[in-house]
């Protein structure tokens, strides 16, 4: 599994690896100043509790589509709500990689994923909604694979080059 950084999910890791020692995670975060601090501390932890690995660095896209590729899903759990000038494009780089989303509901997390059908939506102040989700999918309870290439297709159905292209001369147009 594949997630962006967050406190209460690497606790929520560490219960999970306990019960499920075949699981890992994977923590990627860009190269700062204060990932660097910090993920250091963080890639020490997943290694001493042998949890996953620690990505500290600024991936190029190619990168990108590879870590993307390995994951069976990639969690964003990310709590605060978005606008469209800072909309979290992991989740989209993710989907148009075929990869079902575990995200926490938000403003914008919820227009774009529909539970159950294209990704996972949990509540933030719900842990157990989030840990009773990746135990679904470790179990198989879920098509990854439909759910996935729902993903996918929700991103080109959205986000393709000609539907952005037709949108802007529509503006332009009027």
């Amino acid at each position: 599994m594949c997630i962006r950084d967050s406190p209460e999910v690497i606790k929520i890791f560490l219960e999970l690896r306990k019960k499920y020692p075949l699981i890992r995670f994977i923590v990627c975060t860009p190269d700062t100043e204060l990932n660097k601090r910090y993920g250091l501390l963080l890639r020490d932890f997943f290694k001493n509790n042998k949890i996953g690995d620690v990505i500290i660095k600024n991936l190029t896209e190619k990168e990108k589509v590879l870590l993307y590729n390995i994951a069976d899903v990639v969690i964003f759990p990310f709590y605060r709500e978005f606008t469209a000038i800072d909309f979290p494009i992991t989740i989209l780089e993710a989907m148009s990689c075929a990869k079902p989303i575990i995200a926490s509901s938000n403003n914008i997390t919820s227009t774009l994923i529909v539970h159950g059908k294209n990704g996972f939506l949990y509540s933030t102040n719900d842990r157990y909604q989030l840990i009773r989700l990746i135990e679904g999918i470790i179990q198989g309870t879920y098509s990854l694979s439909s759910i996935g290439n729902a993903a996918r297709n929700t991103v080109l159905n959205l986000c393709s080059c000609n539907i952005i292209r037709n949108r802007f001369l529509k503006i332009l147009s009027k």
